[in-house]
């Protein structure tokens, strides 16, 4: 209530009279309106302000657990490619290893094909035939 409302509230109240017999003054009864009806008005806006409040705390509370979702997956993403990384890493090495020994049986296959080549006869060069075949396969 405005200080207003108090400051013209603030009247003498008969004090011989019994309350119930007491009769008010038609300014008392206006004014008693008119501040009831301005509790009326800022009961309303309160209860506008507490909606928005709650609006507000829900929609802060859905930011909050977004944040937290996308932490959350960001963390994980950061996991999953740490991980992609390390298996990249893995693979790679494991492919260096199979071109070395790749490289190596090539070199064995051309040496096998060079000497049966020269030791046989080309009627009995079926070992010289399919490591050329092989070679030729792996060269690609």
């Amino acid at each position: 209530m405005s200080d207003d409302l108090v400051r013209r509230l603030a009247f003498p109240y008969p004090k011989d009279e019994d309350v119930d017999e007491v009769t008010l003054p038609l300014w008392v009864l206006e004014l008693t309106t008119e501040a009831a009806d301005r509790i009326e008005e800022l009961e309303a806006a309160i209860k506008r302000q507490a909606g928005a409040a709650r609006t507000l705390r829900q929609l802060t509370l859905a930011e909050v657990q977004h944040l937290s979702d996308m932490d959350r997956s960001e963390y994980f993403a950061a996991q999953t490619l740490n991980s992609e990384r390390d298996a990249n890493a893995i693979l790679t090495d494991r492919i260096e290893e199979l071109e070395d020994a790749l490289a190596v049986a090539m070199e064995v296959l051309l040496i096998i094909e060079y000497d049966c080549e020269a030791d046989y006869p080309p009627s009995h060069g079926a070992i010289g035939r399919l490591c050329h075949a092989t070679l030729a396969e792996l060269k690609g």
